[in-house]
């Protein structure tokens, strides 16, 4: 059940709503512990949209130099 939960969150990005009980739905009896890590999801996809999306990658050859 787990990870059949989880598995809503595949291809979500900082557009999509990621609310629970709208695109995701609920566990019964956990629905604190649900809340809070889709709450948790979409703030890393705005995070991501927002910061990351654009940077270019860094290898790690560049990493090491430094």
């Amino acid at each position: 059940l787990e990870a059949q939960w989880r598995k809503q969150f595949v291809g979500k990005t900082a557009s999509d709503p990621i609310k629970l009980n709208q695109d995701i739905q609920n566990i019964g009896g956990a629905t604190l512990s649900c809340k809070h890590l889709t709450d948790g999801v979409k703030r890393v996809a705005v995070l991501h949209e927002l910061t990351l999306k654009n940077i270019p990658s860094v290898s790690t050859q560049t990493l090491k130099a430094k």
